[in-house]
């Protein structure tokens, strides 16, 4: 028997199967590769300079790891751009690069001497310049790209965010920023042999880059809960919120609800409203609404499944972002009802009055959840269409399936 294939997945992130939306689709890339090979993991902790070590829940599907540190030193930044003249990359990087130093990079040519790659796996694009080097290994026979997030798209939304609230300095940096990425996109998309996508909208955007690529949608995935999801009937109107508060849309969302949503509901509800917020990051935000008697935040928690099976229904009002939102999968698994904007399920084959309620204005959003609180009945139906919507698209099982047709 031959010995598997050595695959390279490389991440900004440590992967895991819990915890918030990029770590999570890190860990289902990862579990998904170990199918095909032997999975070596390099993490370049771009998002989580703290991270220590891996999840025992990814363990099994790495046969060697490698964590490296990065400098906070913006002054050790010119190597990068010094070597940058040959990734036609230069001095417009984007944000994400503000750490690296040149012994980083030797790091990272230096990771696992002894392997011989047959596939490297990219997990977000501005990882390839970083480990350009693995892109000429002589074994190497196929280069593997997981957009799950097209950066130009989702940074000109923020700008345009920013923008709309009043910021217009963060608005500037962002469209900058956006332009960086398109940048980016166009140089190394086509050095790629394969690329995967959370969602057809993505497909769309990027296939005109890189037009003789295969482009496959991978979703993001959850698993299925072992636990049913709790009946309630008495009480205050529980709904729950749940997303990363150091990232603005979420805040954003947070505010528009509260300060737009929430008080036409108090007008129009026919019982008491609770929402619940979870999220980690420090909402600085609270401070603001602590007062508010429907609102409680708890940060972080480390299971949020308790929250999602005693929710009556889960709000999803965003307003910028990109790829798809894993958290209205999670609530599609607990067969707990989704209200969100348009943009909060974009991605998701999902349709309005069948798998979940939509609603952009406020207005209309507090229309919504006087609906689903008045109607137990649609609740229900919501529910559980939208489980099976789940069960048919979204899980680990389908993600591995496409994964093989793209590595085919």
């Amino acid at each position: 028997m031959s010995a598997p294939p050595q695959i390279l997945f490389v991440s900004p992130v440590v992967p895991n199967m819990t915890g918030y939306g990029l770590a999570m689709r890190a860990g289902a890339l990862l579990e998904a590769l170990a199918f095909h090979g032997a999975v070596s993991l390099l993490v370049i902790p771009v998002y989580d300079p703290y991270s220590t070590g891996l999840p025992e829940n990814i363990q099994p599907f790495c046969s060697h790891y490698r964590l490296l540190t990065i400098s906070r030193s913006r002054r050790l930044l010119a190597p990068l751009i010094g070597r940058a003249r040959d990734w036609r990359f230069q001095a417009t990087h984007p944000d994400e690069y503000r750490f690296v130093s040149a012994r980083l990079l030797r790091e990272v040519d230096d990771a696992f001497p002894a392997v011989r790659f047959a596939y490297l796996y990219v997990f977000r694009l501005y990882m390839a310049p970083l480990v350009r080097s693995y892109f000429t290994h002589p074994s190497l026979q196929g280069r593997y790209l997981d957009l799950d997030d097209v950066e130009s798209v989702t940074r000109q939304r923020l700008s345009e965010l920013y923008g709309a609230n009043g910021l217009h300095a963060k608005a500037r940096r962002e469209h900058q920023s956006a332009r960086r990425y398109a940048v980016l996109e166009r140089a190394w998309l086509p050095k790629f042999d394969g690329i995967s996508v959370c969602s057809p909208q993505d497909r769309l955007h990027i296939k005109p880059l890189a037009p003789n690529r295969d482009i496959i949608v991978l979703p993001n995935v959850v698993r299925l809960p072992t636990v049913s999801r709790l009946t309630r009937h008495d009480g205050p109107f529980n709904m729950l919120f749940v997303g990363n508060l150091t990232y603005y849309p979420n805040c954003d969302a947070l505010a528009f609800f509260i300060d737009e949503v929430l008080p036409l509901l108090r007008l129009q509800a026919s019982r008491p409203l609770c929402l619940t917020i979870i999220g980690a990051g420090g909402w600085k935000g609270w401070r603001q609404y602590q007062h508010v008697a429907e609102c409680r935040y708890l940060g972080f928690v480390p299971d949020v499944s308790p929250y999602y099976r005693q929710a009556d229904a889960m709000v999803v009002p965003l307003r910028a972002g990109g790829g798809t939102r894993i958290k209205v999968l999670e609530a599609f698994s607990f067969q707990c009802p989704v209200i969100s904007t348009s943009l909060g399920v974009e991605g998701i084959e999902v349709a309005h009055n069948t798998h979940v309620l939509i609603a952009d204005q406020p207005q209309h959003f507090a229309a919504q959840c006087c609906r689903l609180m008045a109607d137990p009945q649609l609740a229900t139906a919501l529910a559980t269409k939208a489980y099976a919507c789940l069960a048919h698209h979204y899980t680990p099982d389908v993600l591995q399936r496409r994964l093989a047709q793209l590595l085919a």
